[in-house]
């Protein structure tokens, strides 16, 4: 009896380690709803920033259009008064203007041409982001239909095993199901049952008592070992 209960311990930790390559399997998809809710989110920030930008650049050029005409209108004035001057003095102070008035325009109208640069990369921008979020919006109801159906699938078989589990530990001593259920406090899915090997714990290396090893071999020790809280096992159980 002793023995096979320890083979029923052994085929629980066996449907464990099943349980969670579907537990990952469910965090998997859960991350993809995540990374996709999360890349719609920047997505929609990086269009919102960009239509901000775009307003402030037109803005900008308008405000630049407009003192682009008040000095082209400077100029003309000056260029009139030029050719209406009656003296050296007169025409030396309208030639003056107008120079002023071609230094600023030149200015004006480099920064006109880079703002006019900036306004297409970012309607270039917008437009690819618009696109995108669109192309989203369409397939991510049937992303999340598949990834939901996916995690439920998940779920069943989980729940498949875990029946299983349960009726494996109703099939064993109380002193026996206790221990397994202390060990599986810390490794409930990373082997929580060990072996003697030379004489110490398999895993963390630790060596019980000199006579342990016998009393486990016979199938009526229920120890965890005082190293890593596993549940010794009898090399016999293998069988």
């Amino acid at each position: 009896m002793a023995i096979s209960c320890f083979q029923n311990l052994l085929e629980i930790q066996s449907h464990l380690k099943v349980v969670a390559t579907h537990l990952t399997n469910i965090k998997s998809e859960e991350k993809r709803e995540t990374q996709l809710s999360n890349l719609i989110q920047q997505k929609t920030l990086a269009l919102e920033e960009a239509q901000k930008e775009s307003t402030k650049v037109k803005k900008e050029m308008a405000a630049l259009e407009l003192t682009l005409a008040q000095k082209d209108q400077q100029k003309a004035q000056a260029t009139s008064a030029l050719k209406q001057a009656m003296n050296q003095s007169q025409m030396v102070s309208a030639q003056k203007q107008i120079d002023q008035c071609e230094s600023v325009l030149d200015e004006i109208q480099e920064n006109l041409f880079a703002l006019l640069e900036k306004d297409e990369g970012l309607a270039s921008q917008i437009s690819e982001l618009e696109s995108f979020l669109k192309g989203v919006v369409e397939t991510r109801q049937e992303l999340l239909q598949e990834i939901n159906q996916t995690i439920e699938a998940e779920q069943k078989q989980i729940a498949i095993f875990e029946e299983r589990i349960s009726n494996l530990l109703e099939l064993c001593e109380k002193d026996a199901r206790v221990q397994f259920l202390k060990a599986c406090e810390k490794h409930r899915y990373q082997n929580p049952l060990t072996f003697l090997e030379n004489r110490s714990c398999r895993f963390c290396k630790m060596a019980p008592e000199s006579s342990f090893a016998q009393g486990l071999e016979r199938g009526d020790l229920y120890q965890l070992c005082d190293g890593c809280n596993r549940l010794f096992t009898p090399q016999s159980a293998l069988s």
